[in-house]
């Protein structure tokens, strides 16, 4: 197109150039030589206006740092809101690790215990054993010694009895120290009876006894004593029909007596008790007498 003097014409402008420089200028470094003025001719970092070479590197290391820590916290945070399955399988083998660690721990208290029941059951069978031994050793010295006791008996049985074994001699000589010793052991007494005769100044109580045998019974010692809650007391206690060597005493409040006394021959005693009124009264005596409770009305 040729252009004449004085015509003006609409050109239209192209850009593109422009922004290719405008975009080398952007991707390019922005640093300029003090010394000779020119640019630098890297290619400046991705958010930045300067090289690698002529960037701020305190702040590229703490943006480094940041972004590393940021980076952890969100793969830490993101692996335990959704862990892997790794991570679920770790975790299912610990809580398996720690059920058996603890039914390990249960079952070595366990044996323990059983090792313990094992040791007290072996000493106590020890102990029995022990005991068992000593029960037998003293039961052969105790027939040792009853068998050393019972010769002059075996030698005394067979030279009354010769005729009759061992055994046979021993009961019958064994019989015959019994009725010996039935006939030298004193009588027995026992309650017979009791009866109540009127008085003036109160009942008699005569309550008679009896001896298991025929003997003289010696000394005979008689208590009388009032059960509380009795109205009646004491007023006198002697023997019946009459006694010897009487020796008696009476409390001043009525409530016990004593008395004793020797019956003469072979007579069975009885003992007169005076009371002032109705009384339960309770007597105890020697010879084997049990003790006994009367009322009397």
């Amino acid at each position: 197109m040729t252009l004449r003097r004085g015509e003006i014409y609409w050109v239209d402008y192209d850009s593109s150039h422009e922004g290719r420089m405008e975009k080398t200028l952007l991707t390019s470094c922005r640093a300029v030589a003090t010394s000779t003025g020119t640019t630098c001719q890297k290619r400046a970092l991705p958010g930045s206006r300067y090289c690698l070479y002529h960037v701020d590197r305190k702040a590229l290391l703490l943006a480094g740092i940041v972004g590393a820590i940021l980076s952890l916290l969100v793969a830490e945070g993101y692996r335990a809101l959704v862990p892997s399955a790794e991570s679920l399988q770790l975790a299912a083998a610990r809580r398996e690790i720690s059920t058996l660690t603890e039914t390990m721990t249960t079952i070595k208290t366990q044996a323990n215990d059983l090792r313990q029941e094992i040791v007290t059951h072996q000493t106590r069978l020890e102990e029995e054993r022990n005991e068992s031994s000593d029960r037998e050793q003293r039961h052969i010295a105790q027939l040792a010694e009853l068998n050393s006791k019972l010769e002059p008996f075996i030698e005394a049985a067979i030279s009354r009895y010769p005729d009759l074994s061992v055994g046979d001699a021993l009961e019958q000589l064994s019989r015959q120290l019994e009725e010996v010793r039935a006939m030298a052991s004193h009588p027995l007494l026992s309650y017979y009876e009791s009866r109540v005769f009127p008085d003036p100044e109160g009942p008699i109580l005569r309550v008679y006894f009896k001896r298991s045998k025929e003997g003289p019974l010696g000394k005979l010692e008689f208590r009388i004593d009032i059960v509380p809650g009795s109205s009646g007391r004491i007023r006198d206690v002697g023997p019946y029909p009459m006694g010897l060597s009487v020796l008696s005493s009476l409390a001043i409040d009525g409530m016990t007596a004593t008395i004793e006394f020797s019956v003469p021959g072979g007579d069975d005693p009885a003992v007169n008790i005076k009371l002032s009124g109705p009384a339960v009264i309770r007597v105890e005596g020697n010879y084997g007498l049990e003790p006994l409770v009367l009322e009397v009305m």
